[in-house]
């Protein structure tokens, strides 16, 4: 008899993430259109209907990766921004 593993109970929001950060990883190995709903929850150690309650869709996850990625690179360049005006000494121009 085979033994089933025991479910975690994790919050939404990490769940959420699992999803995203599974998602990720297979479209950037595999791709898009070759990674399936059961791949992404297979990588994310969920079950398929777990993905559908975090996301109505494998598009509504692509369109949460970009929107992390959007935002990821909006506060990196917001940081460089501050770090170089910061540098930059009185009102002298800054070479970004």
């Amino acid at each position: 008899m085979t033994q089933r593993a025991r479910r975690v109970v994790k919050p939404p929001q990490t769940r959420r993430d699992e999803v995203v950060a599974a998602a990720v990883r297979l479209f950037k190995a595999h791709g898009f259109h070759e990674t399936t709903v059961q791949d992404l929850a297979r990588a994310a150690g969920v079950a398929i209907g777990t993905v559908y309650v975090y996301f109505p869709s494998k598009e509504h996850v692509l369109v949460e990766c970009h929107r992390r990625l959007r935002e990821g690179l909006g506060t990196l360049m917001a940081a460089t921004l501050t770090d170089a005006f910061t540098a930059a000494p009185g009102r002298q121009p800054v070479d970004l």
